[in-house]
Formats: C-alpha cells, sequence, structure tokens
C-alpha cells in the first residue's frame, strides 16, 4: 500500500472516530457527516466539471461548438436529475446502486494513482487488466452488499421484501450514511493528499506562483458549496432547511457523483499516448487545479 492510500486511509477513519466521540446521537452524527462529506464531494464534483470544459474548450475541433455543447450538456443534466428524481419514488433503493458505482469510480482512481506514481504522469489513462478489473468489481460487490445489510430489516422489507430474507443487520453498527461518508470521503481525501503533493513538488521546482494559484482555485471550487451549506444554514426555516437536506443528502450527491464517474471515465478513454502529450504540457498557475480530475 502506498504512503498516500495509508495517509488517506488514517484521515478518514480519524474524522470518522472523532464524528462518533464528538456527536454519540447518531441521527446528529450522520446529518453532520454526510453535510461534511457531500460539501467536500461537491467541490470536487465542480473542480472536475470546471477542468473538463476548459480542456473541450480548448480543443481546437471543439471551441466552435463549446458555448453550445456545454448548454446542451447542461440540460441534458437537469432533465436526467428530474427523470431521476421521478425513478426514486419507484425505486427508493437506487442510491444504493449508485454508491456501487461511486465505489469502483475510487478503486479504479486508485490503481490509476499508482500506475500515475510508476509511470510519472498525474493520471495514466482508464484501463485495467482483467484480474484487476475482476479484483474492483468483487470488491464493489462485497461494500454494495455491506450497504444493503447497513439497512434494517424492516426497512429493506419496505423497500424490497426480497432484501428482507438476508437475515444479518448490521445497521447497530454501521449505517448506509456511515457508508457512505467513509467511501466518498476517502476518494476525496486521496485527492486533497494528490493535490498537496503536486503543489510541494511545484515548491520544490520553485514555481511558488503556480503552487499559490494551485491552492486557490481548490479553495475556490471547494468555496463554493461551502458557503451555499453555511448560507442555507444561516438563512434557518424550514424551507432552507429542506433545500439544504435534498440537495446535501447521499441519495442526489450519488447521482452528480455517478454523471461524474461516467463522464471522466469516457475522458480517460484514450490510450498513453493521447494523456502522455496532455501530462507533458507545463504546468501553469493558469490551469484549473493544475492535474486531470478524474
Amino acid at each position: 500500500m502506498s504512503e498516500r492510500r495509508l495517509r488517506a486511509v488514517a484521515i478518514t477513519w480519524l474524522g470518522f472516530a472523532a464524528g462518533r466521540l464528538l456527536v454519540p446521537e447518531p441521527v446528529a452524527r450522520a446529518e453532520l457527516q454526510v453535510l461534511a462529506v457531500t460539501t467536500l464531494g461537491y467541490g470536487h464534483l465542480l473542480g472536475a466539471l470546471i477542468f473538463a470544459r476548459r480542456r473541450f474548450a480548448a480543443s481546437s475541433c471543439c471551441r466552435p461548438y463549446a458555448a453550445w455543447t456545454s448548454s446542451t450538456a447542461a440540460l441534458l443534466g437537469l432533465v436526467s436529475f428530474y427523470g431521476y428524481a421521478e425513478l426514486l419514488q419507484i425505486v427508493p433503493w437506487l442510491p444504493v446502486a449508485l454508491l456501487g458505482v461511486s465505489i469502483w469510480h475510487g478503486l479504479e482512481n486508485d490503481r490509476a494513482f499508482l500506475r500515475a506514481d510508476q509511470n510519472g504522469l498525474q493520471l495514466a489513462p482508464l484501463r485495467g487488466a482483467p484480474r484487476e478489473l475482476g479484483q474492483d468489481l468483487a470488491l464493489t460487490f462485497a461494500l454494495g452488499l455491506l450497504a444493503v445489510l447497513t439497512t434494517p430489516i424492516a426497512e429493506r422489507a419496505a423497500v424490497a421484501p426480497s432484501l428482507a430474507r438476508l437475515p444479518l443487520d448490521l445497521s447497530g453498527w454501521l449505517s448506509f450514511c456511515d457508508l457512505f461518508t467513509l467511501s466518498t470521503g476517502y476518494h476525496i481525501v486521496s485527492w486533497l493528499l494528490r493535490f498537496d503533493e503536486r503543489r510541494r513538488r511545484l515548491l520544490r521546482a520553485g514555481d511558488e506562483r503556480a503552487a499559490r494559484g494551485l491552492v486557490l482555485r481548490l479553495a475556490a471550487v471547494h468555496g463554493a458549496p461551502l458557503a451555499l451549506c453555511l448560507g442555507l444554514s444561516a438563512l434557518g426555516g424550514s424551507g432552507s432547511r429542506a433545500v439544504q437536506v435534498f440537495l446535501f443528502s447521499p441519495s442526489i450527491y450519488l447521482f452528480w457523483s455517478t454523471l461524474h464517474a461516467a463522464q471522466t471515465a469516457y475522458a480517460r478513454r484514450g490510450g498513453a499516448a493521447e494523456t502522455a502529450i496532455v501530462e507533458a504540457a507545463p504546468a501553469r498557475a493558469g490551469d484549473v487545479i493544475g492535474a486531470r480530475l478524474p
């Protein structure tokens, strides 16, 4: 296991343990943990979206259609979100499936980090040997099953009677929100540590301006959802509270996270030659984040 993985695991579990110690009441703790993770997560998704849009607009063949394509993608995203919200009324266990996609995305990124470290690239193209793919899918299935088992049997029966046949109930030990917090938090912490490594490399190279730009841009993309979350809390009232609970809930975040995973998987489908061209470009302070964001 790489040093970054160990640090990411340690930070994630320390944060989780601190939440249990500081907020012993389960419902209040779950709300606080979900708010913290989704706020950071939306910053991650926003940074990836900005980077993807700028990269698309910078392409000579796509530049004339950048505005039209962005508008169309935004419209399709909103229509898809409406369809998802309606589907949740019919298939309430859908977030469990989307959590599986999110977990796979995090596992694949972990492997890409290791290949990038070995090859000196920021992030390797999307690929993997059948054995690696099988390991990722098996672990994703295992964690998905854990997500089901952390749901009380009575709730499983209300959602899908077939799931109630699984006799094991781990909800008293670990909840779905806990699993969401740990898996999503680990992925975000891994990326933040990677950005910190890049910042330190820039400082060692004497490029303080680029290092400062990286920090400022990272703060900007994470500051926007943080300001929204704090603003809704400051407004108070049942309406603002309902909006906050809706936007920052696991089920809503996982929808946008799934779109993010699909978009970045598509963007990284190319071979090493394409990636090498992108990664070989010198880092500039004007880069959005300064690294490929899957």
